[in-house]
């Protein structure tokens, strides 16, 4: 006859599960841990009499004895832990330190004064997820942009476009590498550096107020309290390349300065100014992923010295299938296919980043800190693409082209920080911030070419007369800032309350440059430049002696903007309700200046404006692991650098425009959000959001003061919008089992003008009407599901991921009703990973496990198209895009000293 012994392990004075407590039965010396609810189970136990021992680390070991007889075949026998009495200051401590779990993300949002979500170091390390931008979508109400070859880069926020948001690292902003607006790209941030990840969806006065969906915060490594060293290696590879060859070329070559560059304004370049090693792609097997990172640090001299420092690297090989339908409007106002492009894209990137960090505490009241954080991505990318004009009714003519392109982005960020306690009520903060941000991507190369189609056979690539470019393009930013925060904290009738104030200063200088070459080739005497007869290669394609230079391009400029701020702010925290309220008053002032100017557009100018932004966060606790949030809080958008500048660009199809009366964004955001944390790693959050935003930025089709009647393609404030929604977060973890769920629903309006064809005497014509349309990137159905599996015993953890992100507007059309939708996917990522006694774990990672395509249609059909497309007749849509990524697989080798 045997028994069984089943209970929990819990914290006596709170109640709650701890996890991974070890109990065990003496006699027997056999035992378990408790699982991720703290339940465990001791199962056939023969009958006698035992002694059952439960330890856990910073609490005092607890011996039960209990009797089994026949009558027993389940016994419920629960563990109740007391921490070391001495130990009471070490938990506090301990608190600071072990940020990176998952019970200290769930304490996190459930303390917070506003409405957040937190993604811990632990999650992230288990989780199939290399990079930021790819962690934060299974954040509730986060969407993400892709890559052209499927990796995740910018974060959509409640809907929000990228442009909506801002980016922080340890809450210091940093800035963006974009050459034309202010967002970050986060794919250059790896989440081995990253401490935890922090999501808020309201703000409060003393967080910047330029942010409309919510800002992202990176919390990066801080020292441990006692010495720990962490390894970690993996390799992998992209299914993609099992099924063709990955095409390169020779980047090492590239002069990062153009011709104008090196030898001034006045020089004509030549062809002999440019290199042509770079020229001729090279098709091989690609060398297996790598990903490495470490970490090391501690803390010294009685613990008042911390150091830690990271550093990751990565090479990763990458691409793309696609197919591409050209487009247009027809007299019908429906789309029309004009012609399709096979594309192959092949890319290799490699990052790598390092983070420091040194504080100090002088004493009991004064701490000193200086981090910096350094981030590199370099991307060399290859497209080869080959099309059909479906208007050449011969069809004669396939054209070919290919795109050799070198991006480089840089992020250097260093602050150095202090905090001051006096009295025991009054807290001084100071933070003084350099941010660095390079992008730069040079010999950017666009070879353009076609193949006669002769009865039926395609004849040698020739070198098309024109189209074949080379530019070079760079921008940067340089940010000084100050930051001052002050709270005094007086008893009033028996609560503490705190009283803050403080401000910000920011100089921000941005400068871009733009250099693109036109080539003409030499051709023979019938006209043309043949490979196999006049050329072999591409790098023995002979140009003409001139070369024609576009240096006047309006992204040649400068910019610089001052914000200065200050703020107010007030918190009661009271026993059932806490009030936290507060205003803020932001100066912006921006300025721009054109290097080459066009016509009569004006080489300077400027924007200067000041918003006030109240802020109110009430936080009502009914209960014990309960509460009820209600906010309110004004936050702005500001115009993106070249935004704000009149520049004229002619197309072939149309004129774009800056627009330097373009008006900031301002918007007044609502939220409710229920909150329910029954155990330590579980959560319900249930919640609504409302904004009402004055003056959004789009772009469209405008008929500016001053032009004449004529219409522009410009960024513009095309009256109100509205956005709202609905989110739900559910967490649950039972014994080795855990379920992660959030679902976001979104709703958003904008009205723009949009163009249309018509009939009239005299012809077709252009007309205009309003469209009605959601937000760009806003998707209105957002799901995210993790199964887990979690054994402290035996160290395997393993999840499964899903992620449904539904249709949004992938390309705003300047015609009515023709705008582009990315249609909603699914994608499924894996992974799994056993920890070892000694600190060694191996993991598997697996990501787009369904190879879900992204997939770009118009919701309108034209007969017209039948003969270019299969047809469906049940379709209510005309697709223009397909990609696909293809699998992608790692495995790797973690090894942590302690």
């Amino acid at each position: 006859m045997t028994a069984e012994v089943r209970g929990r392990g819990m914290e006596k004075k709170t109640g709650e599960n701890l996890i991974g407590c070890t109990i065990y039965i003496k006699e027997l010396k056999t035992g378990t841990t408790t699982g991720l609810d703290g339940s465990f189970a001791l199962k056939k136990i023969p009958m006698g009499d035992y002694t059952i021992i439960g330890t856990y680390i910073g609490y005092a070991t607890i011996e039960q004895q209990i009797s089994l007889t026949r009558n027993d075949t389940l016994i419920t026998l629960n563990f109740n832990f007391v921490p070391f009495a001495r130990q009471l200051d070490e938990v506090e401590i301990n608190g600071l330190s072990n940020k990176n779990t998952d019970k200290s993300a769930r304490f996190s949002e459930r303390n917070a004064d506003n409405i957040i979500n937190v993604i811990s170091a632990k999650t992230i390390e288990l989780s199939p997820d290399l990079t930021v931008a790819n962690v934060i979508q299974r954040v509730s109400g986060v969407t993400i942009e892709r890559t052209s070859t499927g990796d995740g880069q910018y974060a959509i926020l409640r809907g929000m476009d990228k442009r909506y948001n801002y980016t922080m690292v340890n809450g210091v902003k940093i800035p963006g590498t974009n050459n034309k607006y202010r967002y970050v790209s986060l794919d250059i941030f790896p989440s081995a550096l990253i401490d935890r990840l922090e999501v808020t969806k309201t703000l409060t006065a003393d967080m910047e107020g330029d942010a409309i969906g919510g800002v992202t915060n990176m919390v990066m490594k801080d020292a441990p309290e006692k010495w720990q060293v962490t390894l970690n290696f993996a390799g992998g590879y992209n299914q993609l390349f099992f099924d063709r060859p990955y095409t390169g070329f020779n980047f090492s070559v590239i002069n990062y300065r153009s011709p104008y560059e090196i030898n001034g304004i006045n020089y004509t370049a030549t062809p002999a100014d440019f290199t042509t090693q770079n020229l001729d792609p090279e098709s091989y097997t690609p060398r297996p992923n790598l990903v490495g990172d470490f970490s090391a640090g501690s803390r010294f001299f009685k613990n008042k010295l911390g150091i830690i420092v990271a550093g990751s690297y990565s090479n990763t090989y990458r691409g793309a299938n696609s197919l591409v339908f050209g487009t247009e409007n027809d007299t019908n106002n429906l789309p029309e296919l004009t012609g399709k492009s096979n594309r192959k894209i092949s890319e290799r990137s490699t990052q790598y980043g390092a983070h420091a960090k040194i504080d100090f505490r002088l004493n009991a009241h004064h701490d000193l800190s200086l981090y910096s954080t350094y981030m590199n991505l370099t991307t060399s990318q290859v497209r080869e693409s080959e099309s059909t004009d479906f208007t050449n009714s011969s069809n004669s003519l396939l054209g070919y082209s290919l795109r050799f392109r070198l991006n480089n982005q840089q992020l250097l960020n260093m602050v150095l920080q202090g905090e001051h306690r006096f009295w025991e009520k009054l807290r001084i903060q100071w933070s003084g911030v350099y941010s660095y941000a390079l992008n730069q991507t040079p010999d950017y190369i666009n070879l353009s070419l076609f193949n006669e189609i002769s009865n039926g056979t395609k004849l040698p690539l020739t070198v098309s007369n024109s189209g074949s470019t080379r530019r070079w393009e760079h921008n940067s930013d340089k940010d000084w800032a100050g930051y001052l925060n002050l709270a005094y904290t007086p008893h009033i009738s028996g609560t503490q309350v705190e009283f803050s104030a403080g401000g910000l200063y920011r100089s921000k200088t941005r400068t871009s440059f733009y250099n693109e070459y036109i080539f003409f080739a030499v051709l023979n005497t019938d006209y043309k430049s043949m490979q196999g007869r006049d050329w072999d290669h591409f790098s023995e394609i002979k140009w003409k002696n001139t070369v024609d230079l576009n240096n006047t391009d309006p992204l040649n400029f400068n910019a610089s903007e001052k914000i200065a701020a200050g703020y107010l702010q007030v918190k009661f925290p009271g026993r059932k309700l806490q009030v936290v309220g507060g205003l803020r008053v932001e100066n912006t002032d921006q300025e721009y200046m054109l290097k080459y100017t066009k016509g009569d557009v004006p080489p300077m100018g400027n924007q200067v404006y000041n918003d006030f932004l109240p802020s109110l966060h009430l936080k009502y606790m009914p209960a014990d692991k309960h509460n009820i949030r209600a906010s309110y809080f004004r936050s702005i958008n500001r115009p993106g650098f070249l935004e704000i500048v009149p520049y004229l660009v002619v197309s072939e199809d149309f004129t774009e425009m800056g627009n330097p009366a373009i008006k900031h964004t301002i918007a007044d955001n609502f939220d409710l959000r229920y909150e329910f944390f029954p155990k330590p790693l579980d959560q319900l959050m249930a919640g609504v959001f409302y904004k009402i935003i004055q003056d959004p930025i789009e772009y469209g089709w405008s008929n500016p003061q001053g032009s004449k009647g004529n219409i522009y393609y410009m960024p513009d404030n095309y009256g109100d919008a509205t956005n709202y929604g609905a989110e739900i977060d559910f967490i649950k973890f039972f014994r080795f089992i855990g379920i992660k769920a959030n679902y976001t629903y979104t709703h958003s309006q904008i009205t723009s003008w949009k163009r249309f064809r018509v009939r009239k005497e005299d012809g077709w014509q252009l007309d205009s009407a309003q469209q009605t349309r959601p937000l760009y990137g806003q998707s209105a159905h957002v799901v995210n599901l993790s199964l887990l599996f979690r054994d402290t015993r035996s160290g395997w953890d393993a999840q499964l991921s899903g992620n449904y992100t539904g249709d949004r507007i992938y390309l705003i059309s300047r015609f009515y009703e023709d705008d582009q939708w990315q249609r909603g996917y699914i994608q499924m990522d894996a992974s799994v990973e056993k920890r070892f006694k000694n600190g060694l774990s191996l993991y598997f990672k697996a990501k787009n496990l369904l190879n879900s395509p992204m997939e770009v249609y118009i919701q309108k059909v034209n007969p017209v198209n039948d003969e270019f497309i299969e047809k469906n007749t049940n379709s209510k849509e005309t697709l223009v895009r397909q990609d696909f990524y293809m699998q992608s697989y790692l495995l790797g080798i973690r090894y942590e000293f302690k």
